[in-house]
């Protein structure tokens, strides 16, 4: 089986109806690429045990989220509904994986929410449209103030659970800057305090 990122197409996703029939069991990113949901990981994937990153697609699936024991959603996104507000505690963070979006100024009120859920014995699915971008950039910050890991590291991190990840370059510009803001601080109060707050282990490939 080709484990390979699928390649890019360019698409207007404003001439796309994405409920015809004729696209199947497709979704679409404001981003140049089309996915079909065989081409993504069947469920979200865990990140830390009390951190997962997944899709849309994986935010609409109640049954897969309660099988994982997912307690809350962190929606990174500014059009993904938030399917089950019943059942499950949700955040939203409305941005836009874009060249000029500002994605850093929510890097704290997301780490934040990661941990109060934690702290609740909770977990949650960070998740944008796609799982690429938004919600793995939030994902990279949330490990580099936790585990003391730089941006490459928690991006090799990341992308060892999820293959697909991929922020793009303004995130991971902002990205870099954060971790300018935690290893280079005089204050060792950047970092936050965690018991658990350590090096992960060493990562091992399972390809």
């Amino acid at each position: 089986m080709n484990s390979k990122r699928p390649t890019p197409i360019t698409v207007d996703v404003s001439t796309i109806n994405i409920s015809d029939p004729i696209y199947g069991p497709l979704y679409v990113d404001s981003s140049i690429y089309l996915f079909s949901r065989e081409s993504d990981q069947g469920e979200p994937v865990e990140i830390l045990p009390h951190l997962y990153l997944g899709s849309g697609y994986h935010a609409s699936c109640k049954r897969n989220l309660e099988k994982l024991g997912i307690t809350a959603l962190l929606n990174v996104s500014h059009n993904c509904p938030n399917h089950f507000e019943d059942t499950f505690q949700y955040k939203s963070i409305p941005v836009q994986d874009s060249g000029s979006e500002e994605i850093s100024l929510w890097f704290d009120e997301a780490i934040d929410f990661i941990d109060s859920i934690k702290q609740s014995n909770g977990k949650v699915l960070v998740h944008c449209r796609a799982g690429i971008s938004r919600s793995a950039t939030i994902c990279m910050a949330y490990i580099m103030a936790t585990k003391k890991l730089r941006m490459e590291e928690s991006y090799e991190f990341v992308k060892s659970r999820r293959r697909i990840v991929s922020p793009n370059f303004n995130f991971l510009g902002q990205l870099l800057c954060f971790e300018d803001k935690l290893f280079n601080n005089s204050s060792s109060d950047s970092f936050r305090d965690s018991p658990d707050s350590m090096c992960p282990e060493p990562i091992t490939s399972t390809t």
